[in-house]
């Protein structure tokens, strides 16, 4: 069963979405906001990084496992074609490992990779293309009052995951290109980033750090998020949304989920609170609504980020086709422009335009994966 929204057409970086409208709609509950295609060329896919079920490389279950594989499956070209698993119902917040407590204190064991860039010392691993320093912080792109793109770039999505893994697509994800990383085989470390949006000309990244960029090619790293002016409540940002000229941030510190507001994605102001989320709190806007799910897979609404409804019968509200449905309703994937993309153990990820068979369109050569299927935004990049 999935629920259908009355929809406003709406551009989101850019990608602009289709409205629809639905003959069974979804009565939300007040909450208050102070509450606590080709033929088939395979006969299976690779366990899916969102999959509950499934188990990571040396031993580390996804759902419970500390980090991620450092191994890849045998390789196969990209372009290949795999059957979406049977039955696929794995949401695409599940099977995140939850060794990184939310309210945990920062890993700072001397086997945690750390940027040693920003800490002035030697880096053993390669050095980070597009890096520079928070002293020469480049300026968001100049973006023109009629929502088109910056002079100069092109419609993009970004994605984001393990080992400070950025990765860029310029063809709604049929290929990518120009990825970073700061580490190889990254870790449940302060390295990796879970969440990325874009707006006022500028890409936010967070995780446990907060990185910004003007194009998608030259990024900044602003240090730990509870370092941010504003933002010394959260420990780790999962939740990221843009709308209304403001960047908007979600984070778990032991009670209600909070929402935090910024104009630059550089300095904020605590804003609201959704309700009861736990940990790994999710956040979006799309086709004109806020959305948010945490732990306890309760679904959340709002057209403001300041008063929350609860979506009964929805479980980790997801966009897909146009619609807020369940997330195993969009197959546990995330989806934009009339295409899903999921995330798979071994760096990989798969494309599908049905939701049933998936194309190979990207396998990371750092052996990085994206943190969720769910860690994908839109906006503009450099050509």
């Amino acid at each position: 069963m999935h629920h259908r929204f009355p929809l406003v057409v709406l551009a989101l970086g850019g990608l602009a979405a289709s409205a629809c409208a639905g003959s069974g709609s979804v009565t939300p509950e007040p909450t208050s906001s102070s509450d606590a295609g080709t033929a088939d060329a395979s006969t299976g896919s690779t366990p899916s990084a969102d999959d509950p079920t499934a188990t990571a490389p040396n031993g580390g279950g996804v759902g419970v496992g500390p980090s991620a594989p450092t191994s890849s499956p045998p390789p196969s070209p990209t372009g290949n074609v795999v059957p979406s698993p049977a039955n696929s119902t794995a949401p695409a917040d599940a099977g995140a490992p939850p060794s990184t407590d939310d309210t945990a204190t920062a890993p700072m064991p001397s086997t945690t990779p750390v940027d040693t860039a920003d800490a002035g010392l030697p880096s053993n691993d390669e050095p980070e293309a597009g890096a520079t320093s928070d002293s020469s912080n480049p300026a968001p792109s100049p973006v023109p009052s009629d929502g088109s793109p910056p002079a100069g770039q092109v419609p993009a999505l970004v994605a984001v995951g393990y080992g400070g893994l950025r990765v860029v697509s310029r063809d709604n994800g049929e290929t990518w290109g120009d990825q970073v990383h700061v580490e190889r085989s990254g870790g449940d470390d302060q390295n990796l980033l879970r969440a990325v949006t874009y707006g006022n000309g500028r890409w936010l990244t967070t995780g446990w750090r907060l990185w910004t960029s003007p194009d998608a090619v030259e990024w900044q790293d602003h240090g730990l998020v509870n370092d941010r002016p504003g933002l010394s409540a959260c420990n780790i940002v999962e939740g990221l949304a843009f709308a209304d000229g403001h960047f908007y941030a979600a984070c778990y510190n032991g009670g209600p989920g909070m929402v935090f507001r910024s104009s630059d994605g550089l300095t904020w102001t605590e804003f609201s609170t959704i309700g009861n989320t736990n940990q790994h709190l999710f956040l979006d806007y799309r086709d004109g609504q806020f959305i948010a799910y945490g732990d306890t897979n309760t679904s959340f609404m709002s057209q403001d980020a300041l008063e929350w409804e609860t979506l009964p019968g929805v479980t980790d509200v997801t966009y897909c086709e146009n619609e807020f449905k369940s997330a195993n309703e969009c197959h546990g994937d995330s989806w934009f422009n009339g295409a899903y993309y999921r995330a798979e153990w071994g760096g990989y990820i798969y494309r599908s335009t049905d939701g049933q068979r998936y194309v190979e369109v990207y396998v990371d050569d750092s052996d990085n994966n994206l943190y969720r299927s769910r860690s994908i935004g839109s906006g503009f990049a450099a050509p």
